[in-house]
């Protein structure tokens, strides 16, 4: 479920500038995900886990696991989605927990990173 998707764009070739080889990455960006170089020297897109590409190249969308994978978390304790993971956890409990204090962003990675 959390493997990489591979979006492919057309950015071709290795640079050289100055003597020195530049790779493509070096002027792609990719949201919510990193650049690699193929055995074609062309930039790829690899979205982060948590995420898929959105039809419009370079950019990676969250995926709503709670929706796609409507089986993850059993019906009694509910299934509450973030950015790049989810929480087996409805969604009130963390809003209720918000208005005292915001949830580190850390510490919803720790728990996406449990589950792997």
């Amino acid at each position: 479920m959390n493997a990489l998707v591979t979006v492919f764009f057309s950015v071709v070739g290795v640079v050289v500038i100055q003597g020195q080889g530049v790779s493509v990455c070096d002027t792609v960006t990719c949201i919510n995900g990193f650049c690699t170089v193929n055995a074609l020297n062309q930039a790829v897109c690899q979205c982060e886990p948590g995420y898929k590409p959105s039809g419009t190249p370079r950019i990676c969308v969250d995926i709503d696991e709670c929706v796609e994978y409507d089986t993850l978390c059993n019906q009694q304790t509910g299934c509450c989605n973030f950015l790049g993971t989810y929480s087996c956890l409805p969604c009130s409990a963390f809003r209720q927990r918000q208005q005292q204090q915001p949830i580190p962003y850390s510490l919803l990675r720790l728990l996406a990173d449990k589950r792997k």
